[in-house]
């Protein structure tokens, strides 16, 4: 099933599954629901819940990785795992540590999933569970999630909905226009949905947003959108200072104008999670979407914490836990060299050694005091450390960390320590949005499945928005900046610095 932004083809693909379970009498049919994003389950779970009310025990909504570690922790042992549950790393902890042969890289999941639906052994076992298959955003499926998707569905319904312009992660393997013509091929049936959008019916932004994929700046549905008032161009902020004023004035103008709910997005994750600090201590209320793997490694710090204060935990490992955290929250391909100070404990750093060792003393008397008392201690880490990065990710998973470590109190280390892990994956893996502020903020490609009233695309200088061999008419980031576009129901805002990426400085000329 074909169709582009808006045209409803997560609602489509709901009813498609009530229908299917209601055919079958017994009540034994299983619907399984896959997307490629983390960020796009909750989405999916809160949309179809009108549609698919009283068959929800039937239908499991997974990302491709939280289905492969869902596998491997039931059958793992059956193909060479070993008894025990192999942890997961993550993209930072690997940046960070290299490679780990004792644990299963965020990469390994869905191949290692492969090994087990593929043994004789489980195989049918697994392909039993469900009768139909349902795979949300095809496009951007690699080579190992369209295997997995191919076995899965063997003697079973599979749909397959899909958008070429919205194909956004062309790096990865298997990434490409040829997925689309190899689903063709086999389809028994394709289905294109009708172009007007139901989330902008006045199908002005859906316009506009097409006419910028086409790099058509001269195109009457830009000017249209801009003297209309949906789209809105502000140039030449450079400042935190004059963003933060900014961003004040254009949230009441859309609120005005009856926006009750608004998207910021961002530049890389590092990028939004900076932005993220300065709106929260510029006292602008928002949540932070859609960066699990900082949030599960700041939990992670967290765990360690309790860990430490009762001694069942090394130092060592705090250091790697934090340093890993702020790995996750840094922009680019190698950790911060503090993290990496942090890791060696290097000597250059008396004052950062002193404060570890000060807070690993403060754990282990307020271990003395209650449980409470350490996961207090274990939040205010951040604080006592003092290295001024990843901060609003690190009390946003304090909030998750204090309300499910509390329920820990009767556990004993051991079981413990498998609490913490458990919380760490949920963060990475299977990453469920509970937010519910009005104003959420998140990077360009984590804007899948969602949508707002109101969107605003924030510019920095120095954003890497395209490989250095990207040029005109940049194909690839211009369906990116489609899919952001789009998210709109009603306004847009688009915000440069006074030196903007050729990908977006076309869009200055509109600038009030």
């Amino acid at each position: 099933m074909l169709g582009s932004a808006g045209t409803g083809k997560t609602t489509v693909s709901s009813w498609a599954a009530r229908h299917h379970l209601e055919k079958d009498p017994t009540g034994h049919s299983r619907v399984l629901f896959l997307t490629f994003s983390r960020t796009a389950v909750s989405q999916i779970i809160s949309r179809s819940a009108g549609v698919t009310r009283g068959l929800e025990d039937r239908l499991e909504v997974a990302t491709f990785h939280g289905l492969a570690y869902r596998l491997i922790r039931a059958f793992g042992r059956y193909v060479g795992f070993g008894t025990g549950v192999p942890e997961v790393q993550s993209a930072a902890r690997q940046r960070l540590l290299g490679v780990e042969p004792d644990r299963l890289a965020y990469d390994d999941l869905v191949p290692a999933a492969l090994r087990i639906v593929e043994s004789p052994i489980v195989g049918d076992l697994v392909r039993s569970r469900w009768s139909m298959i349902i795979c949300d955003e095809f496009q951007d499926t690699s080579d190992a999630q369209w295997r997995l998707l191919v076995w899965l569905a063997e003697g079973k319904r599979l749909l397959l909905f899909a958008d070429e312009n919205q194909m956004i992660y062309t790096w990865v393997d298997g990434v490409g226009i040829h997925r689309l013509a190899q689903a063709r091929l086999f389809a028994d049936e394709i289905i294109e949905l009708e172009p007007p959008s139901h989330r902008d019916p006045s199908g002005c932004i859906p316009a506009m947003a097409t006419a910028v994929r086409r790099r058509e700046w001269n195109h009457d549905a830009i000017r249209s959108a801009v003297f209309s008032g949906r789209l809105r161009v502000i140039a030449g902020v450079d400042e935190d200072d004059h963003l933060v004023e900014m961003l004040w004035v254009e949230l009441r103008r859309m609120r005005r104008a009856g926006c009750r709910s608004v998207g910021i997005f961002g530049h890389s994750n590092a990028g939004v999670a900076e932005l993220g600090s300065v709106l929260h201590k510029a006292g602008i209320p928002h949540a932070l979407i859609g960066i699990p793997e900082a949030q599960g490694e700041a939990i992670a710090t967290m765990g360690i914490c309790l860990l430490v204060g009762y001694r069942a935990a090394s130092k060592k490992e705090l250091r790697q836990a934090y340093a890993t955290f702020l790995t996750a929250c840094w922009r680019g391909k190698t950790p911060p060299p503090i993290a990496t100070a942090i890791v060696k404990d290097h000597p250059t750093h008396p004052v950062l050694h002193e404060r570890f060792s000060r807070h690993e003393q403060t754990l282990q008397e307020a271990a003395e005091e209650g449980f409470e008392r350490v996961i207090n201690v274990a939040c205010e880490m951040w604080e006592r450390i003092g290295v001024q990065l990843g901060e609003r990710a690190w009390y946003r998973a304090s909030v998750s960390f204090t309300t499910t470590a509390i329920r820990m109190a009767s556990l004993d280390l051991t079981a413990l320590r498998s609490a913490i892990e458990r919380m760490r994956l949920e963060a990475l893996i299977g990453y469920e949005e509970t937010a519910t502020t009005p104003v959420r903020l998140m990077n360009f490609h984590q804007t899948k499945g969602r949508e707002a009233d109101g969107i605003a695309l924030i510019y920095r200088d120095g954003d890497t928005l395209a490989d250095h061999h990207d040029t005109e008419p940049f194909i690839d980031p211009s369906r990116v900046l489609y899919v952001s576009l789009t998210r709109a129901r009603s306004r847009l805002l688009v915000v440069l610095p006074s030196n903007p990426h050729p990908l977006v400085a076309p869009f200055a000329r509109f600038a009030f």
